[in-house]
């Protein structure tokens, strides 16, 4: 087994904002993009995530290259931060 951990790209939390679940920047959206086409070129056959909006958003662009559906795993999630 060969287990690659990825990790969302720059969120508006990255830049400051005090909000408990930021989004991804402009920057972040561009990053989550190379990293999918990074994962899906490795032939991964099962996509996890922490359910936090900057992570679905990176699994989201890695799902739409690999047609993985995305299975959300509370238990990465950062402490002291809450799904939407």
């Amino acid at each position: 087994m060969i287990l690659y951990i990825v990790r969302h790209g720059q969120s508006e939390g990255n830049l400051g904002s005090a909000a408990t679940d930021p989004p991804l920047t402009p920057l972040g959206e561009k990053q989550a993009e190379l990293a999918a086409h990074r994962i899906a070129a490795t032939g991964a056959d099962l996509l996890l995530s922490s359910p936090l909006t900057r992570a679905i958003q990176t699994a989201t662009r890695i799902s739409n290259l690999t047609k993985l559906p995305i299975t959300a795993w509370p238990e990465i999630a950062e402490k002291g931060s809450s799904p939407p």
